[in-house]
């Protein structure tokens, strides 16, 4: 059975940078991975080294960190007439935007990076 090829290159890289390894155990590492014939160990390697598949969010404000939200009951309202106006239940989400990451702990901090705030205050729904 084939497996896909993977970069030994690349695969060494990333590797070295992690374990921090000199210039001499890195080049024997490349040089044993490039000797690996088709087998369980590539398999493995293969989907170690695939990226993962990336999620969507919609990524929203938690409902519990907003305050004093309105919605106007039709479009085109006068923002300073407060009878077109009405206040959002308490638990009321703040839509901030779609988000693409491979996590949830990862999206969660691009939204909280995007609006200043915690990664606590945001809430996700995969979509």
């Amino acid at each position: 059975m084939e497996y896909q090829n993977y970069n030994s290159s690349a695969l060494a890289k990333q590797v070295s940078d992690k374990m921090k390894l000199s210039q001499e155990e890195d080049l024997e590492l490349y040089n044993e991975l490039s000797q690996l014939g088709n087998g369980p160990v590539k398999k493995i390697l293969d989907t170690l080294t695939k990226p993962s598949p990336m999620r969507r969010f919609v990524a929203c404000i938690k409902g519990s960190c907003v305050r004093d939200a309105q919605y106007s009951k039709f479009d085109g309202a006068e923002p300073l007439d407060d009878d077109n106006w009405l206040d959002a239940s308490d638990d009321t989400e703040i839509y901030i935007n779609i988000v693409e990451a491979e996590t949830e702990i990862r999206a969660k901090q691009i939204a909280a990076t995007w609006m200043c705030t915690d990664p606590s205050a945001i809430v996700l729904h995969e979509i």
